[in-house]
């Protein structure tokens, strides 16, 4: 679950708009698939693969997918942040608007039925939850 370099590789998607290059997504999903194929020495077949991105709880070997989850990483990685870089940045330098959150958020709508943005909340311990 940890190798492959999907923790680096989810931060750099919950960090940086990856989700606008959909076609290096797929490329590095393709070499994970055939790094994976190399390592176990079996052929492949996309019904395995898609079985092998399942949770492990789910009988997967919880491999994700980095087109499935650049654009959701992105998203509320920004939505948790942003008041606190409203806070950090001079106010000659905030601005009310994230064109590429926008244009991200409007991709999520397109995908979903969710039309409200996501409200950050702190939970009992102090954690910030997605709504």
């Amino acid at each position: 679950r940890h190798c492959l370099g999907m923790p680096k590789l989810i931060y750099f998607l919950r960090t940086a708009p990856c989700f606008l290059k959909t076609n290096f997504l797929k490329k590095f999903d393709d070499i994970v698939k055939e790094a994976l194929v190399n390592i176990l020495n079996i052929t492949f077949p996309q019904d395995a693969h898609s079985q092998a991105t399942l949770p492990i709880a789910n009988g997967g070997l919880g491999l994700r997918l980095a087109t499935d989850i650049a654009l959701v990483g992105y998203l509320s990685s920004v939505s948790a942040t942003s008041a606190t870089v409203q806070m950090l940045l001079p106010p000659n330098q905030t601005n009310p608007t994230n064109e590429v959150w926008e244009k991200a958020f409007s991709m999520w709508k397109q995908l979903t039925t969710q039309t409200t943005k996501p409200e950050v909340t702190e939970n009992k311990e102090g954690k910030k939850e997605e709504n």
